[in-house]
């Protein structure tokens, strides 16, 4: 439940959300300064952020856990040293000119009279960026790097995208074209090689057909999609193309409930159409409660093990335990697979897994976590309680921009002694955040310290790798592409490895100088990897790996030598795989959060239950049977180089960060793109360009700008988010809970009564977020919030945020008001399509009692524009 408390202003001085109490403090003229967030009780001390403000209202400071003295009547407040503060300065025009960050590196703003940024200084290194505006109106942006290095985008006098181009140093370059209809709809991209993908599109400008040319123009692969009346999607069913025969290969269903929600889910692998029978045979069924929170889902296996996970919640929706239907030799029971408690202030403190799926005390891994001031995981200790052993344990420290400076990590489960892990890792980074320096202290062995240190040149490439035996030199040419990798030991080669790459900018060969071997990669149309192969330095060439995709991008087939592994999702999480005569070999018990817990591998005439223990990146760590001991332990190196002890008869695939672990390339497959941690790079190009005034993202190869010990790079799985007006008596809650707009429940929900609070969950939009959708009062060029209004120059002061696909404005008068409107201001802001009324009429909502849902109605009539171009229309 949801309650606030106002004072006489009618400020929100103390909300209550999902059992957590949170007070607000404010300023005479209306500005909230500080948050208390109070945990579970109502009075007492708690973890404190201020907000500092200049006389125009631009926010210069945020501080965390300030020093706080309280005097008889007030209280001084200073940056202590455990506070982390973090500075804005700004400009006469209110541009951000200067941000320090919690550790003092500072990086720097300069603009042109049109507040555009024109130059970006951080860590010494610039980067600079000029506008250009076209006889077409177009406008092209090009970015030069601290390494001189060229990087282009040409948008139309629209705003859409119409050509990408990476010039380098000017001496090769990779350009991608887009094309466009009058909607506005994206209706082809052709890549630098001439190969192309195009769209087509129904009269509500929903794709229904993709078509992928290779680059001789031949066609290789259709996609086909089909909606309901409310344009959620049905199916998608892709085709292979030979000689212009269609032949069909997977089939994606999906069934929603009168919300919009996902209730069933099913991917199926054959050429026939399938039938209802074959449809219901894959499912992934899924269920909620009445509070809107997954409740159930249902697995399609025939097998015996688990066949379902129930998910039960208290009454502020914290999850309390997850529960398996287990089928065996024909009887079906219920067991605790995992149980939950919480600290004050709703943070996980303990997890107990059963590992004999049988809720008894004796035989469960206790998973404790603490924490510190700023809720950052602090320790993690797995306890097996069978035998009150510590197995696993993980204690960290970090400076004031949140890096790890220093891990301990213990593991016990490995059988060998020498497995066995008990070391501690110190962490450096420079004034970028790049990792420098890791000195490893190894506990079991006097310890005795080991060093390794990177190098990297002014773009982000790494330059130099040295871990005190072994130094190996990278050089790249003008598109930051990787081009030889020398190994020396001492003052002598022992290795040199050769990189090439096509017209697209993938790797497409790896050649040895020592072992005479070449590892040669091709890609599909659109630039996924499709096979591996292996020349020796004989000439003998065997194929080690082959890769088919489906619509979406997502690796469904591999194939290496006589096995053939095929994968099936949930949410973006592998669910289950089969083999090459479609026997289901694995069933993945997943989380509401999408984290594996747990897995179940299929032999002949038994099923393995097995537990999956993680690190705090969702590394694997140990894989636990149920016996209590491992069935295989895992090593990683900082960019995530993979070693596997122990008898690994799972023969796991989900390693480093979560990722698919490909055994036979030694590559990881990260849903967009494979990932060569060796080399600590991709093996293609980045299709997300970065953002402008990040530096650090535009990198189109570096894996999480060269910081792997603190970051993760996105799977692909594209989020979804909500923001609504939450005021008693004048709320938008049922409206945004009960909307057709939403196709499944990864649905993040923010409400907001205070502009301030509006401010604060626009800037946490997460990159990566493919939708928004905005349920908010609003007038011309203005959104209304409860004490005031967000007014033209608040909303031009927004900060800019990446939304992948669309935003959908329901506020009254979105789309009016010239250049100005509250829809072409986002536009500019999120770089995406926006969706808003053009009428001068209220908004109001119909409600159908039969489906549940709520219609947005505009003047007494359901019309959506885009801002870009009025004629498309957008329905939900």
């Amino acid at each position: 439940s949801e309650k606030s408390w106002t004072d006489a202003a009618g400020q929100t001085v103390r909300s209550f959300s999902h059992g957590l109490y949170t007070d607000h403090v404010f300023t005479s003229d209306g500005k909230e300064i500080a948050t208390i967030s109070l945990g579970t009780k109502t009075s007492g001390d708690g973890k404190i952020a201020l907000q500092l403000y200049d006389k125009e209202g631009k926010q210069t400071a945020a501080i965390q856990n300030p020093e706080i003295t309280k005097g008889t009547s007030d209280a001084t407040v200073k940056v202590g040293n455990s506070s982390i503060l973090q500075k804005t300065e700004y400009d006469t025009k209110g541009n951000e000119t200067t941000k320090t960050d919690g550790n003092g590196d500072q990086i720097s703003y300069a603009y042109d009279d049109q507040n555009r940024v024109t130059e970006i200084t951080q860590g010494g290194q610039k980067t600079k960026v000029s506008y250009q505006v076209n006889s077409d109106g177009s406008t092209t942006t090009s970015v030069t790097d601290a390494n001189g290095h060229v990087k282009q985008e040409t948008a139309s006098a629209s705003g859409s995208v119409t050509t990408t181009s990476d010039l380098g140093d000017g001496s090769e370059s990779i350009t991608t074209k887009y094309t466009y209809d009058d909607r506005g709809n994206k209706i082809s991209e052709v890549y630098a090689n001439g190969a192309k993908k195009t769209y087509e599109y129904n009269s509500r400008n929903l794709v229904v057909k993709t078509q992928s040319y290779d680059k001789e123009g031949t066609k290789t692969l259709i996609s086909r999609y089909r909606y309901d009346d409310y344009g959620q999607l049905l199916e998608m069913t892709d085709y292979r193309v030979s000689s212009e025969t269609e032949t069909a290969y997977r089939y994606t269903e999906y069934t929603y409930d009168q919300r919009g929600r996902i209730t069933a889910f099913a991917e199926i692998s054959q050429n026939a159409q399938p039938t209802a029978d074959d449809i219901k045979a894959h499912q992934i069924r899924y269920t909620y409660n009445e509070d809107g929170n997954l409740s159930k889902v249902s697995y399609p296996t025939t097998k015996d093990g688990i066949q379902s996970l129930s998910y039960i919640y208290d009454e502020n929706g914290w999850l309390q335990e997850i529960k398996g239907e287990l089928h065996s030799n024909g009887q079906t029971t219920e067991k605790v697979l995992r149980s939950y408690s919480y600290d004050a202030y709703g943070k996980v403190k303990e997890i107990k897994d059963y590992r004999n799926r049988l809720k008894n005390g004796a035989q469960a891994v206790q998973k404790i976590y603490t924490y510190d001031s700023f809720d950052r995981v602090k320790e993690m200790t797995y306890t097996d309680l069978e035998t009150g052993k510590v197995m696993e344990s993980y204690r960290y420290s970090y400076d004031k921009n949140s890096n790890i400076t220093e891990k301990t990590e213990v593991n016990n489960y490995p059988k060998e002694e020498k497995d066995k892990v008990n070391e501690t890792k110190a962490y450096t980074y420079d004034a970028l955040g790049r990792l420098t320096k890791t000195v490893t202290t190894d506990h079991k062995n006097d310890d005795r310290t080991k060093t390794v240190t990177y190098t990297y040149d002014k773009a982000g490439n790494r330059t130099k790798e040295d871990d005190g035996t072994t130094q190996t030199a990278y050089t790249y040419n003008g598109l930051d592409q990787l081009q030889t990798a020398t190994k020396e030991k001492g003052t002598a080669v022992d290795e040199v490895r050769q990189y090439s790459y096509d017209a697209n900018g993938n790797q497409t060969d790896v050649k040895n100088t020592k072992t005479g071997q070449t590892e040669s990669y091709t890609y599909d149309a659109e630039n996924r990897l499709s096979k591996v192969s292996v020349t020796d330095k004989d000439g003998k060439t065997a194929v080690i790996q082959q890769n088919h995709y489906n619509g979406d991008g997502q690796r469904i087939q591999k194939v290496e030598g006589s096995k053939t592994t095929n994968y099936y999702y949930q949410d973006g999480v592998v669910s289950y795989t089969t083999d090459g005569e479609n026997s289901q070999t694995s069933q993945n018990l997943i989380g509401t959060d999408g984290n594996i817990l747990a897995t179940q591998r299929y032999g002949s005439d038994h099923t393995d239950y097995l537990l999956y223990h993680k690190d705090i990146q969702g590394s694997t760590t140990s894989l636990v049977k149920e016996d209590g001991s491992a069935d295989a332990t895992y090593r990683y190196t900082d960019f995530g180089e993979t070693t596997i002890n122990g008898d690994n008869k799972a023969e796991n695939e989900v390693c480093y960060t979560g990722g698919i672990y490909d055994h036979s390339t030694g590559l990881y497959y990260l849903n967009a793109r494979y990932y060569n941690p060796e080399d600590g790079r991709f093996v293609t190009e980045d299709t997300y360009r970065g953002e402008t005034a990040k530096p650090e993202t535009g990198h189109l190869y570096a894996y999480c700008a060269n910081n792997p010990v603190n970051y993760v790079d996105p799977s692909g799985h594209k989020a979804k988010t909500v923001i609504y007006y939450n005021k008693k008596g004048k709320d938008f809650k049922k409206q945004a809970m009960h909307s057709p707009y939403y196709k499944n429940s990864q649905v993040t929900f923010k409400s907001v009564i205070k502009k301030a609070q509006f401010k604060k969950e626009w800037d946490k939009i997460p990159k990566g977020t493919s939708e928004l959708y905005l349920y908010l009062h609003g007038g011309v060029s203005c959104l209304y919030f409860d004490g005031s209004d967000m007014n033209l120059k608040e909303l031009l002061a927004l900060k800019k945020k990446k939304i992948k696909k669309k935003i959908v404005l329901l506020s009254c008068k979105g789309g009016i008001g010239d250049k100005n409107s509250v829809a072409k201001i986002m536009a500019k802001k999120c770089q995406c399509v926006v969706y808003a009324s053009s009428y001068p009429y209220g908004l109001s909502y119909r409600y159908d009692k039969k489906k549940k849902v709520y219609y947005p109605r505009y003047g007494g009539k359901q019309n959506y524009y885009n801002h870009q171009n009025p004629l498309k229309k957008y329905k939900p």
